[in-house]
């Protein structure tokens, strides 16, 4: 892409120069002839004043003054122009330019000069200043106030080298011009492309799975725009990702207690089978709906497909207790039900679910003795407490702060109650270390008890 900028801008600077140099180099020849032309008017018009007096001293003289008694002009051997040590040369002219007198008659008396009149000197002697090319000289000539004519002449050879001289300028300039295009255009190219390749690597550094890669601004407002586009891209990816990847460890951590339920009942009924062959059947089958449940709530969670509803807290919690009273009493732990608050919250279902069974869940593996699940109204607000006999070792700030997956039944669950107790408008919180006590409170719904 760099060098497609740079030749492209190279390309039209080129065109831009050679557009204007075309007719500036005309414009210029012209400029310089009728400069030149206007610098020989003002030397014949110098030689003029220096001549006229001359003139009149040698008007009507014979050979000694360089008119012979029959009007014809003195020349040399040549066939033409008088001897050049008598010419006369104004001052601050070149000295290669000829200047010659002519009388009234378009003769040659001093100077330099063809004998007659040529074109220029006939316009002179008629009143009118005149220049023109004549063969290898440009020629100008300029009346005299008391008749005759001044000549003057150059070789045509200067004008074309000051022409020459002043193109060669205007191409030299030219060049300068065509090189700081060329500087600006690599320059422009520079600034635009290594943006590009920025976004160019945060592209692929996105869709390596580099989530955080940004891509910087750069002052460009179109190259912004694909760059923020490419950053809000990367926020949104790796939220999901990261949403996705929250949802495995917490659905494996939430299904751990119902498989290792399902294995106990399916393992025990193997050890010590009952006449009735289908109940193990039925309680498998409730454990698999279970766990179907928790992983469709999980997701309707962490999708936030669901809204909460006004439902009745003493329900909730009568159900938890109904699921996880089999555990307890497996492990000889009595497990204590207060459920007459008769509050209703507006929140979902398997939001309330997944918090009791997570709370409920780590009083069974990590806490001792009975353990109470009790709902209680409390002015505008409903409190949820599981509390049981053990000792918590761990600060409220560090026990709901979420660890690695692979910290065995630690790090997950209670980080993920909190979040939903936040997502339910509720606030989840180690109200005491010893013994263990958990409160979850939740805002009612008016009227609702």
């Amino acid at each position: 892409m760099r060098t497609r900028l740079l030749v492209g801008t190279l390309l039209l600077a080129t065109a831009a120069i050679v557009a204007f140099f075309i007719p500036a180099a005309f414009a210029l020849d012209d400029a310089e002839r009728a400069a030149h032309e206007a610098e020989l008017q003002r030397e014949a018009a110098d030689a003029a004043a220096l001549l006229g007096e001359r003139y009149e001293s040698v008007r009507g003289v014979g050979p000694d003054g360089g008119v012979d008694q029959d009007g014809d002009d003195e020349t040399d051997e040549d066939g033409g122009e008088d001897d050049e040590t008598d010419r006369p040369v104004p001052a601050g002219a070149d000295e290669d330019h000829l200047f010659g007198l002519y009388d009234a008659d378009g003769r040659l008396v001093l100077g330099v000069g063809p004998p007659g009149a040529d074109d220029p000197v006939r316009s002179a002697l008629r009143g009118r200043s005149a220049t023109a090319r004549v063969g290898d000289l440009r020629v100008a000539a300029v009346p005299l106030a008391g008749g005759g004519a001044v000549r003057a002449a150059e070789p045509a050879s200067e004008a074309d080298v000051r022409t020459r001289a002043a193109i060669l300028r205007l191409a030299s300039a030219a060049l300068l011009v065509l090189l700081a295009g060329s500087v600006a255009a690599w320059l422009l190219a520079r600034r635009l492309t290594r943006p590009l390749r920025d976004v160019g690597r945060s592209a692929t550094r996105l869709g390596g799975g580099d989530f955080t890669a940004t891509a910087p601004t750069t002052g460009i407002a179109e190259i912004d725009e694909v760059a923020s586009a490419l950053n809000t891209s990367a926020t949104r990816i790796g939220a999901m990702v990261a949403r996705e990847r929250r949802l495995t460890a917490d659905t494996s951590h939430q299904l751990r207690t119902p498989l290792a339920g399902l294995r106990v009942a399916l393992e025990t009924e193997l050890a010590h089978p009952r006449p009735d062959p289908t109940a193990v059947l039925t309680e498998a089958l409730g454990a698999v709906e279970r766990m179907e449940g928790t992983v469709d709530a999980l997701t309707d969670l962490a999708r936030d497909e669901e809204v909460g509803a006004p439902i009745a807290l003493d329900e909730v919690v009568a159900a938890a207790a109904e699921r996880w009273r089999p555990f307890l009493r497996a492990q000889d732990r009595p497990l204590h039900v207060e459920a007459a608050s008769q509050a209703t919250v507006s929140a979902r279902v398997a939001a309330l679910d997944t918090i009791l069974d997570v709370l409920l869940d780590n009083a069974l593996h990590h806490g001792l003795g009975a353990v109470t699940l009790a709902a209680e109204a409390a002015g505008g607000s409903a409190r949820v407490v599981v509390a049981d006999e053990g000792r918590c070792p761990l600060a409220d700030d560090r026990l709901f702060a979420r660890r690695s997956s692979s910290a065995g039944r630690t790090g997950i669950g209670l980080h993920l109650a909190r979040s939903l107790a936040d997502a339910e408008a509720g606030r989840l919180r180690l109200v005491d270390q010893d013994p263990t006590t958990f409160q979850l409170v939740l805002a009612t719904v008016p009227g609702g008890g």
